[in-house]
């Protein structure tokens, strides 16, 4: 009896980690929209809802990624800026696109901006 009361709690406790580890190490946001790398080098994503949002992250995240790609971004919370921006946690291209792709009013109001 003193056994499996043992047993018993030793799998409650692992059970209890997991779910702290898998809920502590998920991204907070999930963002989907079409990419953007800026005349100065930076990462946009527009959303669909067509926010633009600056992307900071390792630049070997967006190789192969060109302007216009739709992507799904999973990151931190977003910055309250203008343009907003965020942490990337990962990055995963949806499908092919390009910069014709892009909102032309929102790459105006960026190019007016000197992004």
């Amino acid at each position: 009896m003193r056994k499996s009361n043992i047993l018993f709690m030793l799998c409650f406790i692992v059970i209890i980690i997991g779910f702290i580890y898998c809920f502590a190490a998920r991204p907070e946001n999930i963002l989907k929209g079409r990419y953007y790398e800026a005349e100065n080098g930076a990462h946009l994503i527009i959303t669909d809802k067509k926010e633009p949002i600056e992307l900071v992250g390792d630049d070997r995240m967006f190789e192969g990624i060109e302007s216009g790609d739709e992507i799904e971004v999973f990151c931190s919370a977003v910055r309250e800026t203008y343009p907003g921006s965020t942490d990337v946690e990962k990055l995963r291209a949806l499908s092919e696109g390009d910069i014709s792709d892009l909102p032309q009013d929102v790459m105006k109001q960026l190019n007016e901006m000197g992004w």
